[in-house]
Order: C-alpha cells, then structure tokens, then sequence
C-alpha cells in the first residue's frame, strides 16, 4: 500500500511502537485519501460543519455585543460563575447555587449596562413585545466610509426653466 509523504510524516511522530505495519500503512492512507480530496469536503461531516458555520456566526456575533473590555471582563467571571450555580444545583444546597447563579447574571448584566446594549437573552422578548430593542451599543456600531463612492448622495442639480 503506497502512502504519501504527507501522510508518512504525520503519522510517523504519533503512531505507538509496536503495532503491527498493515494498520500503520492503513492509517496513513485514509490521512492521504482525505489530504488529496478524492472524497470532497462537503461531504465529510456535513452536522459538524453546519455546527462549526454556526458557532463561528455566534461568536462572531457575541464579540459584536462586548466590545467594552469592563463588559467582556465582567462576563468572563459571570459567565462560569452563572454555569457553576447551574450545575451545583445537584451538589449544593440550593442557596448557594441559586446565589452563584444570580451573581453571575447580575455581573453580566451590570457589564451590559456599561456598554449601552441589551443582554443577549431579552432581546427575543423585548422584539416579541414590541419594546425598542439595542442589540449593539450605538458607539460601536459600523460607521458608514463617506469617501466609498456607494455612500455618497448624489446631490440634485436645479434646472433652469426658461
């Protein structure tokens, strides 16, 4: 079974002494098979990908709505701290998890207050209700690029009328 170089140097790092050629070669084939593409990626995993699309979409979203660096540090110790008092609810008592709980979405909120923006979770409810929704803080808001010929206004010229 002929492998290639590719397929040959990252296996032959990591594959454990001892095992038997064939599964090596083997192994290395299928490495081979997928390097080339003879089987398309979009093929492979078509759930995984979908799921690694959206998660990009999500986190590219979420960086979007913490920009301030006392929001985004407020929501990296609310954030563990809320899934902690989630998950203690079956150890803990459930006073401390429900105080870990909701000292952790009470930091993530003060942080939302600092930027200028809703907390991701209400945004649904306020648009159902129809309540005036910030999703992104007006300051980081994209601004138009004037100097790009697509945002300049075309200004009417008056006629003369004789």
């Amino acid at each position: 079974m002929a492998i290639s170089r590719l397929a040959h140097r990252r296996f032959r790092r990591h594959w454990p002494r001892g095992l038997h050629t064939y599964y090596y070669e083997l192994a290395c084939a299928a490495v081979d098979l997928l390097a080339r593409r003879k089987i398309p990626m979009a093929y492979n995993f078509p759930i995984a990908r979908r799921v690694i699309r959206w998660s990009r979409s999500a986190a590219r979203q979420w960086r979007l709505r913490h920009q301030h660096p006392v929001n985004f540090a407020l929501h990296l110790v609310g954030i563990p701290l809320a899934l902690a008092g989630l998950v203690s609810l079956a150890f803990l008592a459930w006073p401390y998890a429900l105080s870990a709980f909701c000292g952790g979405y009470l930091l993530q909120w003060i942080g939302h207050r600092i930027e200028g923006n809703d907390v991701g979770e209400l945004i649904p409810l306020k648009r159902w209700l129809g309540l005036p929704v910030v999703a992104i803080a007006p300051q980081y808001l994209p601004v138009a690029n004037d100097s790009h010929p697509q945002h300049q206004q075309n200004p009417v010229q008056p006629t003369e009328h004789s």
